[in-house]
């Protein structure tokens, strides 16, 4: 795409209430908070972009991606598509999505025509866990995730059991730890339970350094998501046993930047997982989209977190019931946008 000539640019707030506390690391969200960035072309149609940095994730907050996507906007030598390289990850993300959301020359937003698959997300704080994953396994779910080391890790060895009957011979888990153990309880972990069942480990370590022996030992495929805005990426991607990186898009740089670490991960036949952190529905729809159009929609992606809102920016919010979607399905969605969620930001 070309640079774009934007006839006006609004920006809004917004704070939608969750339906129950968002543990993210040491951070407890009972709101979550971002921005929608509206580019509005010469022939008065829009392209939305969505710019919500996932605190205890990202490296910028909110009100600094406020400032700079405000400075941005006020800057005479602004450009679509985005060159600048110091921009925020979550601000790059918003501006190219808004980019990429305005409607072509022949007045179409460009939709992949595939399907694509989505692993359900399992809260490993509902009491009924089980009837809960049994649901998702008779809905066609063929991969469930769970975040585990948040409690010691007995309890969390008993709720993984719960769930291998369940998932035996039908679907995969996927388990996210968060960095959250030393190698000793990792170790401990995992061979307590079924690995048969488990696809991949996600950052099971405190201690990346371990991840090779842990891998050694146990024989359990693991997965990089908060390291790879640490550490050399090469580097990872050398990790014996690493099977995946978990690509968020708000914290990685923008879709840009994350079709450049979904080209080395697959130059060493690693596999890239797209995911979302905790964006709307507006976000969540472009980022299933990109997916579509770069990756493997066979690969579930990790993007079943609308549950988790009470309101959303959408009319009708995206939902997750089934395993897999076609893009071109909800692209109608989009268009009732809820502008009474939205705050607008003087300019």
């Amino acid at each position: 795409m070309g640079a774009l000539a934007i006839q006006d640019i609004k920006l809004y707030q917004y704070r939608l209430p969750l339906k129950k506390i968002l543990r993210i690391r040491n951070r407890r969200l009972k709101f979550r908070e971002g921005l929608i960035l509206e580019l509005i072309a010469d022939n008065g149609l829009s392209g939305f972009g969505e710019v919500a940095p996932l605190p205890g994730l990202s490296q910028e907050s909110l009100q600094e991606a406020k400032e700079q996507i405000k400075h941005w906007i006020k800057s005479p030598h602004k450009h679509i598509p985005v060159t600048q390289a110091s921009l925020f990850p979550s601000v790059r993300f918003g501006l190219e999505m808004a980019a990429s959301d305005l409607p072509s020359i022949h007045g179409e937003q460009l939709f992949s025509m595939k399907k694509i698959s989505v692993s359900g997300l399992l809260d490993s704080e509902e009491k009924d866990i089980s009837h809960l994953a049994k649901l998702m396994v008779q809905n066609g779910f063929r991969s469930l995730k769970l975040k585990v080391g948040r409690r010691p890790v007995e309890k969390e060895i008993k709720i993984v059991r719960q769930l291998e009957h369940i998932l035996r011979h039908k679907a995969t888990l996927r388990l996210d730890a968060n960095q959250s153990w030393d190698i000793k309880t990792a170790i401990h972990f995992t061979d307590s339970i079924d690995k048969a069942l488990i696809d991949y480990i996600e950052e099971p370590l405190q201690n990346i350094r371990g991840l090779a022996e842990f891998y050694n030992k146990t024989n359990v495929p693991v997965a990089l998501d908060e390291s790879l805005q640490k550490f050399n990426v090469q580097q990872l991607l050398a990790i014996p046993g690493l099977k995946a990186v978990v690509l968020k898009p708000t914290v990685l740089g923008g879709f840009s930047g994350t079709l450049a670490l979904i080209k080395k991960a697959r130059a060493k036949g690693i596999a890239p997982v797209i995911s979302s952190s905790f964006e709307s529905s507006l976000g969540v729809i472009a980022i299933l989209n990109f997916a579509a159009l770069h990756l493997n929609p066979c690969l579930p992606a990790g993007i079943d977190t609308l549950k988790w809102f009470k309101n959303d920016l959408l009319i009708k919010p995206l939902s997750f019931n089934k395993p897999v979607l076609k893009i071109s399905d909800i692209k109608q969605l989009k268009t009732a946008v809820n502008f009474d969620l939205l705050k607008p930001i003087p300019l």
